[in-house]
């Protein structure tokens, strides 16, 4: 993984982690969004997308 890349994906799951309302996993899933149409890294995004539903299913956002 390039040295940009994997940059990227640890800013991705910093952003995740420090999402605590509903509202801010908005931000969160538009930059994983940006993740996959930079680096069209289908299977990266897919672990990142994973590692955010948990997160929203953590604050109970599942929901919305």
């Amino acid at each position: 993984m390039s040295k940009i890349k994997e940059k990227a994906r640890k800013k991705a799951v910093k952003i995740i982690e420090s999402c605590t309302t509903c509202e801010h996993f908005e931000t969160a899933k538009s930059y994983l969004d940006l993740f996959l149409s930079s680096f069209e890294d289908e299977e990266m995004y897919d672990i990142l997308l994973a590692t955010y539903e948990q997160k929203k299913q953590e604050l109970n956002c599942n929901l919305l």
